[in-house]
């Protein structure tokens, strides 16, 4: 038991460290930097992106040290809180969102819920589609079939956003039919589903680049998967353009009834 302590109090203590080093490097290039964007185009953001700007900027610089999960974590939680304050983000808007997700995509590559949350606020908000799909790339990199479970949605926030936001029908057709190939390599009845639908929407893009179906599917996967009010209706604003239908049961779930015709 002791020995556990000793493990724990020296892993705290390292970790400490490494917060005190990075904050003391930050706080020296953080004034560095500032005082260059505040000079030039950049003076006229908001004064608190100017700092995030250059926060976010030294911190790609920076290695790890091995504290990669905690880097991610870290990010992760400041990102939460600079998407949810809807009030400065009405007037500042999203375009620092791809700045996070470089930081926590590179640090942890494996976690899957980070691509669907980048694809939403960089993407849809930020209006920066190429800049999520660069992400993803880097970050599938690190992944395969097996790892992580469940990986195959990575290639499906890929397609969507290539469908929906890029407009690159082709690509997008290329990811869903990855994301099919990598989910009939797990024998879950999650992934066998998931390889249909996935399937589905790749024959149809292949057929029909202009697909309704297809697109209707891939504007499914934003709105199953966001809890953002704005963002789910949004979803639902553009399946019922594309002659869908969106019903809400009792239990809030959503199911989707594609048009007879494509």
């Amino acid at each position: 038991m002791k020995k556990f302590i000793r493990l724990g109090l020296r892993k705290l203590t390292y970790c400490v460290s490494f917060i005190c080093a990075t904050t003391g490097i930050l706080a020296l290039q953080t004034a560095s930097l500032k005082n260059s964007l505040n000079s030039g185009a950049a003076s006229q953001q908001p004064q608190d992106d100017i700092s995030q700007i250059a926060r976010l900027s030294i911190w790609k610089k920076l290695p790890s040290f091995g504290y990669s999960n905690l880097i991610s974590d870290w990010f992760l939680l400041e990102f939460l809180q600079y998407f949810g304050d809807d009030e400065i983000r009405n007037t500042q808007g999203y375009r620092l969102s791809p700045d996070f997700f470089e930081i926590i995509i590179r640090q942890d590559p494996y976690y899957v819920h980070n691509y669907l949350m980048l694809s939403s606020s960089t993407s849809l908000y930020a209006g920066l589609p190429d800049k999520t799909i660069a992400l993803i790339e880097e970050g599938l990199r690190h992944l395969s079939p097996g790892v992580p479970e469940r990986g195959y949605y990575v290639w499906r926030y890929k397609g969507t956003d290539e469908l929906l936001f890029l407009g690159a029908p082709s690509l997008a057709q290329a990811s869903f039919q990855m994301a099919a190939d990598w989910a009939m390599q797990s024998d879950t009845p999650e992934a066998r589903s998931i390889a249909a639908l996935s399937e589905e929407t790749a024959q149809a893009l292949a057929s029909n680049p202009s697909s309704r179906r297809a697109q209707i599917n891939a504007w499914s996967i934003v709105l199953g998967n966001s809890s953002h009010e704005r963002t789910q209706a949004l979803a639902i604003r553009n399946i019922q353009a594309l002659g869908g239908k969106v019903e809400i049961d009792s239990a809030g779930r959503f199911s989707i009834i594609l048009p007879e015709q494509d």
